[in-house]
């Protein structure tokens, strides 16, 4: 239960200036450039237009990347804007999409790739060797909150390893969507040989769907899961976590702000007392009140007379300090406040389950 560091000025710095960029793509965007590469694509010149758009989207950050395609009905094109995987950029390119105007009969925008409509005719080139997404399969097994699975395609025998992951990440990207993939796929792995009980991957749609069902509520919000453990000192652990627990549930939560508790009134194994534990409640209901929706309450965790709450912010907002100044009202024992920049979700990754 270490205390991070704070946030540095560079941090501060990189994230207000990301913040101006997005709104002066969209200040252009709406003025001239939404009709602009419309009537560009219209006349076949898409292209002509590309360094526009990159010119503007690079300067949000280097590392985005950015496509244009059909659009979902009634859109008839899509802009999408995608931190092609990095973690780091994941905030920035949801931070771009929140900021877009509302989807029209022109245009729709997304931060990640979307699952294809229509699979049929599709095909991918990996090494010279052609693979066609209605010929793959996959082995699927539920995990916890999470969907493990085994590709597997008739050219895997032609393909080293590192191809065949290439391959099943992009087919697994056409059929359920980028965001789908990284929220309820938990270990990919691929096989040359047919697996077990496979089944057609246009399948799995319907699997994380029953996933989801079982992990979220009626609004699609993520349920919580207790967990209990004991540490090394002898003393238990007891947890309680969001589920599911990965970063594209909330991209734009991208700064870990923990919280550490400490409370006199615990019984002999650490935990605490019946009216202390209802003051911890009170306590963190009242910091959650706090944040509206510039963060969440992610996981807490119990130990030794200690409650660690770990709640993930949007770096863009005065959230970090909100919490700091919401704390002044416990009265059991010390607080403590640290934030770390951590868009991977890392100081929650061992409450994944």
């Amino acid at each position: 239960m270490g205390l991070f560091r704070r946030r540095s000025r560079s941090d501060a710095a990189t994230a207000a200036a990301q913040v101006t960029a997005i709104t002066e793509f969209w200040s252009w965007w709406q003025a001239t450039g939404s009709e602009q590469v419309a009537r560009a694509i219209a006349d076949g010149t898409a292209e002509s237009v590309s360094s526009l758009i990159d010119e503007r989207v690079k300067g949000i950050d280097p590392g985005l990347s950015w496509e244009l395609g059909p659009g979902t009905w009634p859109s008839r094109h899509r802009l999408m804007v995608t931190p092609e995987g990095n973690p780091a950029l994941r905030a920035t390119a949801h931070r771009w999409l929140r900021a877009a105007p509302a989807a029209g009969e022109v245009w729709c925008y997304a931060d990640s790739r979307q699952p294809l409509s229509d699979l049929e005719g599709t095909t991918l080139q990996v090494d010279g060797v052609r693979i066609t997404p209605s010929e793959v399969q996959v082995a699927a097994r539920v995990n916890g909150p999470a969907l493990d699975v085994t590709v597997y395609h008739p050219a895997f025998a032609d393909l080293a390893d590192a191809q065949r992951a290439q391959a099943s990440f992009l087919v697994l990207d056409w059929v359920l969507g980028e965001t789908v993939t990284e929220t309820w796929l938990g270990e990919i792995t691929t096989t040359p040989v047919v697996p077990l009980d496979p089944v057609p991957v246009a399948g799995l749609p319907a699997v994380i769907e029953q996933l989801r069902d079982q992990y979220t509520d009626a609004a699609g919000n993520p349920v919580w899961a207790m967990l209990t453990g004991t540490a090394d000192d002898g003393l238990p652990v007891v947890a309680m976590a969001q589920v599911p627990l990965r970063p594209a549930v909330a991209p734009h939560l991208d700064t870990c702000v923990q919280i550490l508790v400490w409370f006199r009134d615990r019984t002999p194994e650490g935990l605490p007392q019946p009216e202390c534990l209802e003051d911890l409640r009170a306590f963190e209901e009242h910091l959650t009140a706090r944040l509206g929706g510039s963060g969440r309450l992610l996981a807490q965790q119990t130990h030794a007379g200690v409650r660690q709450l770990l709640y993930y912010i949007d770096r863009t907002t005065p959230a970090a300090g909100q919490l700091e100044a919401a704390t002044t009202g416990w009265t059991r024992g010390n607080v403590t406040v640290g934030v770390q920049y951590d868009p991977s979700w890392q100081m929650v990754a061992h409450l994944r389950g």
